[in-house]
């Protein structure tokens, strides 16, 4: 994807890099190998949620869409064939039953996250365990509202979801109403 079409869909190629540099954390901190695409964009999602939560920080402003079976990086198919172009990660397959899973590890060095960053990463890879990508999918139906109101393919505002039901509800409503005004006004 070129810079423009990046910035097109509000993501600079520092966010690129950036997002980059966390997926293959992920995989390192997972003990170097990490099983399962759909989980490792969930330990993506995560790993912001607990960033922002703990940190009141951002770890990335790289867009992070709905997708039927819940957050999933945007372009993640990309970024990691090209983060194995690069030599950074390898992917390869295992049996899950009669399946078979996708399975990333670490090959070579990327990235400069700090401490705190690298914190978070690990808390989501801790959080993720050993739990399957459908038992992530079903948490994230059951506990993310901006799952629930976001369309497919589209951005979710993730840090929406840090909030309690109230608060979300409120917000909701607070947007409907300004949404109204405004429609009012340009009739």
């Amino acid at each position: 994807m070129d810079a423009r079409v990046q910035r097109r869909r509000g993501c600079s190629v520092d966010a690129k890099k950036k997002a980059k540099e966390i997926l293959v954390a992920i995989v390192r901190e997972a003990g170097g190998s990490f099983n399962g695409k759909t989980r490792l964009y969930k330990a993506f999602y995560v790993a912001h949620l607990f960033h922002f939560r703990d940190n009141g920080a951002v770890l990335s402003d790289y867009p992070i869409i709905r997708m039927p079976r819940g957050p999933a990086v945007d372009s993640g198919d990309r970024l990691l064939a090209e983060l194995c172009t690069e030599g950074v990660l390898r992917a390869g397959t295992r049996p899950n039953g009669p399946y078979t899973e996708e399975v990333f590890t670490v090959a070579g060095e990327s990235g400069t996250l700090l401490p705190a960053e690298i914190q978070s990463i690990r808390r989501a890879v801790d959080w993720i365990g050993e739990r399957s990508a459908r038992e992530l999918s079903e948490w994230t139906h059951e506990f993310s509202n901006t799952w629930v109101d976001t369309p497919d393919g589209c951005r979710m505002n993730i840090y929406a979801d840090l909030l309690g039901e109230t608060e979300y509800a409120d917000m909701k409503r607070r947007h409907i109403q300004v949404g109204e005004m405004v429609h009012a006004v340009f009739r």
